[in-house]
Order: structure tokens, then sequence, then C-alpha cells
């Protein structure tokens, strides 16, 4: 006979489970970029869908600016679009909540690249391709906040991280998580 669970009992020890295989893994040959990045989908995906049915901002709740403090380091391009018309793109208020929302389009969507640098060291690259109405943006103020169009639409969140930057992040988030739904 089966034990039926509920949905936060659900989220939660998959959550804890991604923590643990983080945390167990990350220093181990076993670990590698790929197993990070489905951890981050696992993190990113499924929990995320089901805080914005409530309230995500709760979870991930503050200003960017701490978030960028607590990390120790920053995205390339963070100009969170909200919405464009051909005259006027509104833009988020830079939050932790935006961020997290436009790091999860960015896996989500499979917006990523991988790199090695000169020194043999893992480079992760996300971005969130913000595509509504922007083929025929005529607005000149995403380009004045120096984003780039590219053939899907307009790049409005960028980062690039290593390994360890990546796994900083996976765990801020799960623990973001866990603290709110416990």
């Amino acid at each position: 006979m089966t034990k039926e669970i509920n949905t936060q009992e659900f989220y939660i020890s998959q959550i804890k489970t991604t923590k643990e295989i983080i945390n167990t893994f990350s220093a181990t040959k076993e670990f590698s970029p790929t197993m990070l990045i489905n951890s981050l989908l696992s993190l990113v995906v499924l929990p995320f869908e089901q805080a914005k049915k409530t309230n995500g901002k709760k979870i991930f709740p503050g200003k960017y600016s701490d978030l960028e403090k607590k990390l120790g380091f920053s995205p390339l391009i963070f100009q969170p679009i909200k919405s464009c018309n051909s005259k006027k793109t509104v833009y988020y208020y830079k939050t932790i909540y935006a961020y997290i929302n436009k790091f999860r389009n960015g896996i989500a969507h499979q917006n990523l690249s991988v790199s090695v640098d000169e020194n043999k060291e893992i480079r992760i690259t996300i971005f969130n391709v913000y595509n509504k109405n922007c083929k025929n943006c005529k607005s000149k103020n995403c380009i004045n906040k120096g984003l780039n169009y590219s053939p899907k639409g307009i790049v409005d969140f960028k980062i690039t991280v290593t390994v360890k930057q990546l796994q900083k992040i996976a765990l801020y988030i799960a623990d973001s998580y866990l603290k709110a739904i416990s």
C-alpha cells in the first residue's frame, strides 16, 4: 500500500534531496556541471512554478544588492524587462525575486552555454531572452540600458559563473525555499 504525501511535503523532500546531492558530490570527481545544472533544474523549475501560484516574492524577498553582496558576484546584464510595446519598455525593480525569475527562465528555456577557459576552469553562461513584441520594437530604451537584441528578442539577464559560483546560487535557492515553506 502506498502512502500519499501532500504537495508541500513532496517539494520539501525534493529540495532537501537536491541540496544533499549538491553538498555530497560537489567535492568529488563524480560531480559535474551537468549534475549541477540538473540539480538547478530541479530547484528552479518545479518549486518555482509552485511558488508563483502563491507568492514567489515571499520566498525570495529583498533587494538584489543584498543578494549580490551575499553571493560575491553579479550578472553581466540585469535589466529585468516586465513589459514592452513599440513605444515603451517597463522594467521590474531589481529584486531578488526578479533575479531568480530571470535566472530560472534562462535555465528552463535552455539559454546556456558552457566553456573552458585557459586555466581549464569551466564557465557556464546563463541568459534570459525577453521576446514579447521585440521584433517590431522601436523603443531605444533597451539600447540605452545596454541591452542587446538577439534573433529571439532582448537579452535582459546574463551571468557567467564558475561551477563553484553556480553551486552557491543553487544552495541559496534551496535554502530560501526551505526557509519559506518549512
